[in-house]
């Protein structure tokens, strides 16, 4: 399951450029709804967990999914997003 749900994201998401926080919300929605996918498809797996952080209010967070546990020490997968400016630094992508 955790290839699986890994290849989905890296197939959707490598390297994108998102405009809007609501364009943020789909993405975790859509990773979400993976997820939910994959464990109706794999039932006897471990169910996993997606938490999102924001480290600042410059932009930047993460997306990070592992499985249900008291450890989280086996990441199935981890996004990170950065807030970018235009050269001028005047408006944001």
């Amino acid at each position: 399951m955790g290839r699986e749900l890994q290849d989905y994201v890296i197939g959707k998401y490598n390297h994108v450029i998102f405009s809007s926080e609501a364009r943020l919300s789909a993405i975790i929605s859509d990773i979400k709804r993976e997820v939910n996918k994959l464990e109706d498809k794999f039932p006897r797996c471990k169910k996993l967990k997606v938490q999102t952080y924001h480290f600042d209010q410059n932009g930047s967070g993460q997306i990070y999914v592992s499985p249900e546990s008291d450890y989280d020490d086996n990441t199935v997968f981890q996004i990170s997003w950065v807030e970018v400016h235009k050269l001028n630094g005047e408006d944001k992508l």
